[in-house]
C-alpha cells in the first residue's frame, strides 16, 4: 500500500505517536468458540521474517512521520523462531519505531524466557493484549477458552517486570453465565488491577453472537434471534446488546461495568493527553475503583456527568 496517498488523518495517536496499522500473520491455532477463527479450516498462516523487514522499511520510507506500528495479528507469538529473528532485526535497523501486538495468546507467551521478553521490549515493544475473557473456570469450558488465573497473573507480572505493559480483555454477558461465574472475572480484574500497577484492563464488553462462530449456534438455542434486514443490524447494540439471556438489570449492570472499567487503570491518557482528559481520570480513577471493589453500580451520577460533558452516551 502507497501510505504516502492517504495522508496522516489516518494515523491515529497512540502512546503519544502517530500510528499505522500492519499484520503480519493470519489466523490462529486455537478454537475459542466466540471468536471468528473458531471454525476456519485454515489455521496460522504467516509471512516470513524477510517479508516483514521489507513492510516496516517500506513503512518507514513512505510515512517517516509514523512512529508507532499496531500489530494486528490474531496470534503475533505462535511462532516462537519467527518471533525472535523479527526481534533483533527491528532492533539491528534501529527505525525508531516502537509497537504494540494485538494478539497475544497465555500459551505462547508461556513459552518465551524472560530474557525473550527483555529483548522484545528493546526492540520496542510497549504493549501486549492478552485475551483473559472470564475468570470462571466452568464458563472457560463453554467458550472454549484456558483459564489459569496463576498463569494469568505471573505473565502480567513478567510482561511489567520487562517493561511492557499488558492490556487484558475480558468479557461478560454470556449465554449461561451465572452471577458466581460474573464474581470470577469481576475478582480477577480487581486482583490484577491491584496487584500490576502496570496492567491495563479493557473495557469490559458484553459478549454479543458472532455469525459462523460456535457460540453463535448455542446462542440461537438459548433464544438468540440473529437481525435478519440491514436495519435490524444497524439498530443491534455490540456495547451491550439486547441478548435473550440478559435481564434488562443485567444489561444495566454490564453497561455500567463497561463504563467504569474504562477508568480504573491508566489506559485513558494513552489515548487523549489534553489537560481536561487528564484531569478528568484523575477523578474518575479511584471512583471507578471503589465502585469495582463494592460492586456497586447504582446511582451513576458520576456517568450522567460525564455523558452530558461529552455528548456521549455510554
Amino acid at each position: 500500500m502507497t501510505y504516502r496517498l492517504v495522508g496522516d488523518r489516518y494515523f491515529f495517536p497512540s502512546h503519544g505517536r502517530p500510528t499505522a496499522y500492519i499484520e503480519t500473520s493470519r489466523g490462529c491455532p486455537y478454537r475459542c468458540r466466540y471468536c471468528y477463527q473458531s471454525n476456519r479450516k485454515l489455521l496460522w498462516r504467516r509471512a516470513s521474517p524477510a517479508w516483514v523487514v521489507r513492510a516496516l522499511d517500506h513503512i518507514k520510507n513512505e510515512t517517516p512521520d509514523v512512529r508507532h506500528l499496531y500489530f494486528a495479528d490474531d496470534n503475533y507469538f505462535y511462532d516462537r523462531d519467527r518471533t525472535i529473528t523479527i526481534t533483533e532485526e527491528m532492533i539491528r535497523a534501529n527505525r525508531d519505531l516502537t509497537y504494540q501486538v494485538q494478539g497475544a495468546a497465555l500459551m505462547d507467551l508461556r513459552e518465551l524466557s524472560d530474557a525473550d521478553l527483555a529483548l522484545i521490549a528493546r526492540s520496542g515493544c510497549l504493549r501486549m493484549d492478552i485475551g483473559a475473557e472470564t475468570g470462571a473456570p466452568e464458563m472457560a469450558k463453554v467458550i472454549g477458552k484456558i483459564v489459569d488465573p496463576g498463569l494469568l497473573l505471573e505473565t502480567v507480572g513478567r510482561l511489567s517486570k520487562a517493561g511492557i505493559i499488558p492490556w487484558i480483555n475480558f468479557m461478560a454477558g454470556f449465554p449461561g453465565e451465572s452471577e458466581s461465574d460474573l464474581k470470577h472475572t469481576l475478582d480477577d480484574i480487581e486482583s490484577l488491577v491491584r496487584k500490576v500497577p502496570r496492567v491495563m484492563i479493557s473495557p469490559v464488553y458484553t459478549f454479543y453472537p458472532y455469525p459462523g462462530t460456535r457460540l453463535f449456534d448455542q446462542s440461537v438455542r438459548h433464544g438468540f434471534k440473529p437481525p435478519a434486514t440491514i436495519e435490524e443490524i444497524a439498530g443491534s447494540s455490540w456495547r451491550v446488546p439486547k441478548t435473550p439471556w440478559l435481564s434488562a438489570g443485567k444489561r444495566t449492570f454490564l453497561e455500567r461495568l463497561y463504563f467504569y472499567s474504562i477508568f480504573i487503570d491508566g489506559k485513558v491518557p494513552f489515548y487523549s493527553r489534553t489537560f481536561w482528559t487528564r484531569l478528568g481520570h484523575a477523578v474518575m480513577r479511584p471512583l471507578s475503583r471503589l465502585r469495582l471493589r463494592h460492586r456497586f453500580f447504582s446511582l451513576p451520577v458520576e456517568k450522567y456527568l460525564f455523558e452530558a460533558v461529552n455528548g456521549v452516551e455510554y
